[in-house]
């Protein structure tokens, strides 16, 4: 109860901060403040988080499940699995086509980004059970809290912890203007580290505006060659004069592969962007694992997405569907 009466006497203060990618103070500078605030709230159960993974983490994960295929191991903050054997990626193929057969291709409401939206809505997860399975299993979660070092959490805002992507042009106004928004190179400020898992619903070539990343290392070279990125100077996006002016557009990596491609992916370590000309639809589903103690005011300027929590779930699913378990 008294964090929830902090949130709500906050909330305006924290609204100002989020505003236009944090650019009252700048993003170093905030999401300084937001860790700060977020540890306050729920540093117990990061530090809970951490022990389990340090110290019970082949109990959990028999508990949830013993992996199927062979422990992916992210390298340079990203992995690409290529194998179409990751549990309950049939079904989810299946049942987003569902959900994109449903919504897709339709205009839905959009904030900033006419190229991009959410297909995705919570009436969804009884209806898709794969989405969630997937997201939780032993496979995929062996991958992400190794790279962490802990026990996350989907994400509960921005970026909402399920998502099913539609990049595509048909909507937007001006698609032959300059690459804007998430069309531009960034790091994501939510939480540090953080960990996408991003599956190709359907494939995605050169026309459909794919998903494309610089490495770790490379985008640790890139932001000490820019100089001011994330200072209230130097902003949030990054276009590609100023990027390749300090590093190679040769280490690019782009998403262009099959149905049941997973990209495994630290996007606060590597530079991104995409959505850029999709003249045809790109579709994917996109899961955001954080902490508890998040680098962001999302979670109380914006509406929180719940999970469904069943009474046989392991806890280590739990873990990752409940922030305060």
């Amino acid at each position: 109860m008294i964090g929830k009466a902090m949130d709500a006497v906050f909330k305006p203060a924290a609204r100002v901060l989020e505003r236009n990618y944090m650019s009252a103070l700048g993003v170093n500078n905030t999401t300084a403040l937001a860790r700060a605030y977020n540890s306050l709230r729920f540093r117990n159960y990061h530090e809970n988080r951490k022990r389990w993974y340090r110290d019970s983490f082949s109990e959990l994960i028999a508990e949830n499940g013993n992996p199927v295929t062979p422990v992916n191991e992210m390298k340079d903050g990203w992995v690409i699995d290529t194998s179409g054997r990751l549990p309950y990626l049939g079904e989810l193929l299946k049942e987003s086509s569902l959900i994109i057969d449903d919504r897709g291709g339709e205009k839905h409401q959009f904030y900033r980004r006419p190229f991009f939206q959410d297909l995705f809505t919570d009436d969804y997860f009884p209806r898709c059970p794969s989405i969630l399975n997937f997201a939780t299993s032993s496979d995929v979660l062996s991958t992400v809290c190794n790279y962490l070092g802990f026990i996350p959490t989907l994400s509960y805002s921005k970026p909402y912890g399920v998502r099913l992507i539609e990049s595509w042009n048909k909507f937007d106004e001006t698609p032959d203007a300059q690459p804007r928004e998430s069309q531009l190179f960034h790091l994501d400020y939510h939480d540090k580290p953080m960990v996408y898992v991003i599956v190709v619903l359907r494939e995605v070539t050169m026309e459909r505006g794919p998903f494309c990343f610089l490495p770790k290392s490379v985008s640790a070279r890139a932001e000490i060659g820019l100089g001011d990125y994330h200072t209230k100077k130097g902003g949030h996006r990054v276009n590609d004069e100023k990027m390749y002016s300090v590093v190679p557009e040769s280490e690019l990596i782009k998403l262009c592969y099959p149905a049941g491609t997973v990209l495994i992916l630290d996007s606060s370590a590597c530079f991104h962007y995409g959505s850029r000309n999709a003249v045809k639809p790109r579709h994917l589903m996109m899961f955001a694992y954080v902490s508890t103690i998040r680098t962001d005011f999302g979670d109380i300027v914006l509406r929180n997405m719940r999970y469904p929590v069943r009474k046989e779930d392991s806890r280590l699913r739990r873990m990752v569907l409940d922030k305060e378990y």
